[in-house]
């Protein structure tokens, strides 16, 4: 079903399997970033698997069809629709600015390490390491 159309008009769908009168609901989508579309391929594989029995599941392949198309992270407008997902979005300001590859060094700056680290390797994941 058409859930709407993104600001560039491509079209937003989403897929409902299992049982409607569930009390048990789930959303999935598979991509609100752009330039991460790899959830795509999941969700689309999902909506093809067989519908559970005692759930209401709904799957949003991509929730942000102009990103992908060119790649970024937010829609057309400029706005990250995970960060500013249920309602009243607003504009989080620089930081939130520096979140795109172009903007690594702005972003070590912010976070006080050397402009030289890039955000990929400055992130820690929960073991202690740096992702390489």
């Amino acid at each position: 079903m058409v859930l709407g159309y993104s600001v560039r008009h491509r079209l937003i769908i989403a897929i409902q399997l299992g049982d409607p009168d569930s009390p048990r609901r789930a959303l999935v989508v598979g991509c609100i970033h752009g330039s991460e579309p790899a959830g795509i391929a999941i969700a689309t594989a999902l909506a093809r698997g067989s519908p559970p029995a005692q759930a209401d599941l709904w799957i949003v392949p991509d929730l942000n069809p102009d990103g992908v198309a060119v790649g970024t992270r937010q829609n057309a407008h400029g706005v990250d629709l995970n960060r500013n997902f249920p309602v009243r979005w607003r504009p989080l300001g620089l930081l939130a600015a520096c979140f795109t590859p172009a903007h690594d060094r702005c972003l070590s700056r912010k976070a006080g390490r050397p402009p030289a680290l890039s955000r990929a390797s400055a992130r820690r994941w929960p073991s202690g390491t740096t992702r390489r």
